[in-house]
C-alpha cells in the first residue's frame, strides 16, 4: 500500500481527537526541553537576515505511523502540530475581544492604566521558542502566570513589540503558543505588528515559507494562500496587530509612553505629551554587547530605549547576545515616577536566575530604587539644543556630534550626586539652511530652550543670527570656524574650536615648511565656508613667495565633478586640498580623480571632515594625507578629557572619532560650568562664567577667553604621515612639535 497518498488525507482529519498543543505552561515546557538540542541549531547558510534550517523543519515533519500512534492516545511525548496553530488562529481571529481597541483612524493601541499597574515588554522574539517558555516560566515564579496561561496578577498586561516570526526553526510553534496567550488573556496579551506582520512581509523568508510548505500543504486554501499554505489565516491575524501601543496613567492620561517595533514617524513624535519611547532592537546598539535593555539617546528630546528579547542563533553568533530577557515598566500615578525594570537570564550561566537591573524610564540612567527616582525628579531641569545633520549628506558628522553631546550628558546625568539633569533636545536639518532656522525658533519657542550647543554649519548659524544678536539663544562651541562669527559684538556666542581661517594658515605653514610641497590645487566649496579658506591658504603661500596654487570652486549640491577634475588633474599639483563641509564629497572627488592620480601626491583639509568613513577610505586606497586635529587624537590622545571620552564611548560600543571628541568636550564643558552654578540656570549664568575663564586647566584642557574674537585661545594639531604631531599657534604664526 502506498502510504504517501494516503496521507494528506489523513492528516486533514487528524485534530478532530487531539488536545491542542500549548495549552499550559507544562505542554511548552515539555516541548522545549523534548527540542532543546534544536534551539541553536547552525543555520545552513550565512544570511543574517534569512537564514535556512531546512534540517530541522524536515525533523518536525510527521510520519504517518508517528501520527498515528498520537492519534491512540498511545504517545507520551510532547507534541505540537501545524493543526494546533491553525486552530489557535482561527479561534483567535474569531474573538475580537483578545485585542485592545484601536479607535476608528487611530494608529495606536491605547492602554490608559491605574497607578501600581504592570506591563511587561518582549522585543522582537523571532520565533524563540525556548527563550520566551522560559521568560514564561519567570513569570510564572513571579505569581504573574499560572500553569494553565492565564496572567492572574491584578492590573498587569503583556506586550510583545512584533517581529515575532522568521529567523529561527521555531517560528510556527511561537505563533501558537502567542495566539493561545492571546486567547486565554483578552486584552492583557497584546501583540504588536512589526516588520513581518505587516504587509505579508513574513512570506518573504524561509524560514516560513519552507515549515509551511511540509507541514500545511493539506490545508492550502487557493482562494487564500497564494502559493504558502495558511498564508492566508496568519495574515488576516496579523492584519488585526496595532504597529503600536499607547501607554499612560490614568491619573495624568496626556502623558505616554510608545511601545512599537518600527521607527517613528515624525507626526508621531507628539512635542508635548510623548514622553519615551520602547523600541526593539536597533542596528548601531546591537552590535556592542548587551544584556537586553539599552538606552540609545535621546529623539527630538524624546528618551529612547532599544530592547533584544531572545536567545536565538542568530542574535548569538552576530550580536554576540546570551540572554532571555523582558522589561517590567511599573507604573505610577504618573511615567515620571515610574520605573523600568531589565529581567534578563544569561544564558551562559544556564542555571542562574534572572538578574534585574533598573532604570530611571524618562531619563536612561540606572537607578537603585523608587527613592532615586523621587530624588531625580526633585533635580532642576536644564534643556539645551541643537540643529544637526542627522540625515542627509552629512549625517555622519551630525550623528558623531550627537553622539558625544548625549555621552556627555548621560555620563553627567548619571551621577549620584547630580545637582540637576540636563536635557539635550536635538534636532535634525538634514543639511538645509531653511530648516537650522526653524529648528532654532522651535528651540526657543517649543521647548523654552535658550542655549543652542555645537550646531552644525556656518551658513545654518547665519540662519538665526539675529537670535544670537537680540540675545534670545546663547550658542555655545558651534561646529564652525569662519571668522565672521568671532567679532567681540557678538556677546551671545562663545567659540571652542580655533577658526578656519587659523586651520588653513596652519596647513599652509606645515605644507610648505615640512613637505616643500610648492604647488598646490585648492579645491573649495564656494560658499561662506570655502572663499574664505582659500583665501587664507593663498595668504600663507604668499609668505612663503609661493604662487603656485590653482583654485576649483564647487557648488556643495554637487554630485558629479566633470569640469573640476580636469581643471584638477590639468594643474599638475603636488598636493590637493579639499576645503568641503561633507566627508562623502571629499570622497566622491577622490575616487573621480581616480587612486593613480595621487601617486606622488597628497591630500590635505580641515577637522571638519575627516570622519572615520574617511580616514578608512584613504587608508584602503594608500593615499597620503595631512588634516588638521581640534583636539588631540581621539584614539590615542593621553590627556584626561580624551581618556574619559575613549572609556565612555567604549561603554557604548561606539568607534572613537573626531567630530564625537567635539561633542563630548562641548557637552563637559557645560556640564563644568552648571556645576560651578547656583540655579536658577541662566543662559547669562554660563556666558560670564565662560567668559571669566583664565589659564584655566579643564581635564588637561588649557581655557583662556579672548573676548575680542569670542573664542578660547586653542591650538591647531597637525600629524604627519610618519606619526609625528605638531601645534599651530596662529597668534605667533608658529609651527612647533607636539607630544600627545
Amino acid at each position: 500500500m502506498n502510504y504517501s497518498l494516503m496521507l494528506p488525507v489523513f492528516l486533514a482529519g487528524l485534530s478532530v481527537g487531539a488536545a491542542a498543543g500549548f495549552d499550559t505552561l507544562a505542554d511548552c515546557r515539555a516541548y522545549a526541553a523534548q527540542t532543546a538540542s534544536y534551539e541553536l541549531f547552525a543555520a545552513e547558510n550565512s544570511d543574517f537576515v534569512d537564514p535556512s534550517f531546512s534540517g530541522v523543519f524536515k525533523l518536525f515533519t510527521p510520519g504517518y505511523f508517528d501520527r498515528l500512534w498520537t492519534w491512540f492516545g498511545r504517545s507520551t511525548a510532547a507534541r505540537w502540530s501545524i493543526e494546533d496553530m491553525r486552530d489557535a488562529l482561527r479561534d483567535l481571529c474569531a474573538q475580537k475581544g483578545a485585542r485592545p481597541a484601536v479607535a476608528p483612524g487611530a494608529v495606536s493601541a491605547q492602554l490608559q492604566l491605574p497607578a501600581d499597574s504592570r506591563v511587561y515588554v518582549w522585543g522582537d522574539l523571532y520565533g524563540s521558542f525556548h527563550s520566551f517558555v522560559r521568560c514564561l516560566e519567570e513569570l510564572q515564579r513571579q505569581g504573574i502566570l499560572d500553569d494553565q496561561l492565564h496572567i492572574v496578577a491584578p492590573n498587569t498586561y503583556c506586550v510583545v513589540l512584533g517581529d515575532t516570526v522568521g529567523r529561527s526553526a521555531f517560528s510556527l510553534q511561537l505563533l501558537t503558543l502567542l495566539a493561545n496567550l492571546m486567547q486565554k488573556n483578552p486584552g492583557t496579551f497584546i501583540i504588536l505588528a512589526g516588520k513581518q506582520e505587516q504587509g505579508r512581509y513574513w512570506e518573504n523568508f524561509i524560514s516560513m515559507r519552507m515549515p509551511l510548505r511540509l507541514l500545511a500543504s493539506a490545508y492550502a486554501d487557493p482562494g487564500k494562500d497564494r502559493d504558502i499554505p495558511l498564508s492566508g489565516l496568519i495574515n488576516e491575524f496579523f492584519t488585526q496587530l496595532s504597529p503600536t501601543l499607547r501607554i499612560a496613567c490614568s491619573k495624568n492620561p496626556a502623558d505616554f509612553m510608545l511601545c512599537t517595533q518600527g521607527e517613528i514617524a515624525d507626526g508621531m513624535l507628539d512635542l508635548v505629551h510623548l514622553k519615551a519611547i520602547i523600541g526593539s532592537e536597533q542596528w548601531l546598539q546591537a552590535l556592542k554587547p548587551s544584556r537586553g535593555l539599552d538606552f540609545i539617546g535621546f529623539t527630538r528630546g524624546i528618551p529612547q530605549w532599544s530592547l533584544i528579547s531572545a536567545f536565538n542563533y542568530i542574535y548569538q553568533k552576530y550580536f554576540n547576545f546570551s540572554y532571555d530577557a523582558f522589561v517590567l515598566l511599573s507604573l505610577k500615578d504618573n511615567l515620571a515616577d515610574s520605573m523600568l525594570s531589565l529581567h534578563c537570564h544569561d544564558m551562559k550561566n544556564a542555571a542562574g536566575p534572572f538578574a534585574v537591573h533598573n532604570y530611571h524610564p524618562l531619563w536612561g540612567v540606572p537607578v537603585d530604587g523608587e527613592a532615586d527616582i523621587k530624588r531625580m525628579n526633585a533635580l532642576p531641569v536644564v534643556t539645551v539644543g541643537s540643529t544637526l545633520p542627522l540625515t542627509g549628506a552629512l549625517r555622519g558628522a551630525g550623528r558623531a556630534i550627537q553622539k558625544g553631546l548625549e555621552l556627555g550628558f548621560l555620563q553627567s546625568n548619571e551621577q549620584p550626586k547630580a545637582r540637576f539633569l540636563v536635557r539635550p533636545i536635538l534636532l535634525d536639518d538634514a543639511n538645509l539652511v531653511r530648516l537650522a532656522r526653524i529648528n532654532a525658533l522651535t528651540l526657543l519657542k517649543t521647548y523654552q530652550c535658550n542655549i543652542i550647543i555645537a550646531p552644525f554649519g556656518s551658513s545654518h548659524l547665519y540662519s538665526f543670527m539675529d537670535l544670537v544678536q537680540d540675545g534670545k539663544v546663547l550658542v555655545l562651541f558651534p561646529a564652525s570656524g569662519n571668522a565672521i562669527f568671532r567679532k567681540p559684538e557678538l556677546k551671545n556666542i562663545i567659540h571652542l574650536r580655533c577658526s578656519y581661517d587659523s586651520e588653513a594658515r596652519g596647513l599652509a605653514k606645515y605644507m610648505v615648511e615640512q613637505l616643500e610641497i610648492k604647488r598646490f590645487c585648492l579645491v573649495y566649496q564656494d560658499d561662506l565656508f570655502g572663499k574664505p579658506l582659500t583665501e587664507a591658504f593663498q595668504d600663507e603661500l604668499k609668505k612663503h613667495q609661493i604662487d603656485e596654487s590653482t583654485a576649483v570652486p564647487f557648488s556643495r549640491l554637487q554630485t558629479t565633478f566633470k569640469k573640476e577634475i580636469e581643471l584638477i588633474k590639468a594643474s599638475n599639483p603636488e598636493a590637493v586640498g579639499l576645503f568641503t563641509t561633507s566627508s562623502s564629497v571629499a570622497q566622491e572627488i577622490i575616487s573621480q580623480l581616480g587612486t593613480e592620480f595621487f601617486i606622488g601626491r597628497r591630500i590635505f583639509g580641515l577637522s571638519l571632515i575627516y570622519d572615520e568613513a574617511l580616514s578608512r577610505f584613504l587608508i584602503d586606497r594608500g593615499i597620503p594625507s595631512t588634516f588638521s586635529y581640534i583636539m588631540p587624537d581621539p584614539k590615542r590622545g593621553t590627556i584626561v578629557i580624551v581618556k574619559e571620552y575613549r572609556v565612555g564611548m567604549e561603554r557604548y560600543g561606539f568607534v572613537p572619532e573626531s567630530n564625537s571628541l567635539d561633542g563630548y568636550v562641548a557637552a563637559s564643558l557645560l556640564v563644568h560650568a552648571l556645576e560651578h552654578l547656583e540655579p536658577p540656570y541662566t543662559k547669562e549664568k554660563v556666558r560670564d562664567y565662560f567668559e571669566s575663564l583664565k589659564g584655566y586647566a579643564f581635564k588637561d584642557l588649557g581655557l583662556t577667553f579672548d573676548p575680542s574674537k569670542r573664542q578660547f585661545i586653542r591650538p591647531m594639531l597637525l600629524r604627519s604621515e610618519d606619526d609625528r604631531w605638531f601645534r599651530y599657534d596662529s597668534a605667533q604664526n608658529v609651527l612647533k612639535p607636539f607630544n600627545l
